[in-house]
């Protein structure tokens, strides 16, 4: 039961930190302000968008979320957290 709270615990850390993981390390605790941020990335239904969508923007889909979601909960096999690299992603077809 600690490994899963634990877990559960670095994909909040992961996901209070959404969309900026490359500019910001992941903290190492977390605070009410990041509690509430990483709850919000996780609810899609109430997503709205903010901007008008155009040709370089888009609104975020249901997909988005359950990409972040399985994004924040990855590991190695050693327990390490994975780094995610959009470009390798891309690159690999992913």
């Amino acid at each position: 039961m600690a490994q899963a709270g634990a877990l559960i615990y670095n994909s909040l850390l992961y996901l209070s930190q959404a969309p900026f993981y490359d500019s910001l390390s992941l903290p190492t605790h977390l605070t009410f302000d990041g509690l509430l941020r990483a709850l919000v990335w996780t609810d899609s239904e109430r997503s709205r968008p903010v901007y008008e969508e155009s040709i370089d923007t888009q609104t975020r889909a249901p997909a988005d979320t359950r990409r972040l979601i399985f994004q924040s909960l990855a590991t190695t096999f050693d327990g390490k957290k994975l780094p995610f690299d959009a470009e390798f992603a891309r690159v690999q077809g992913v």
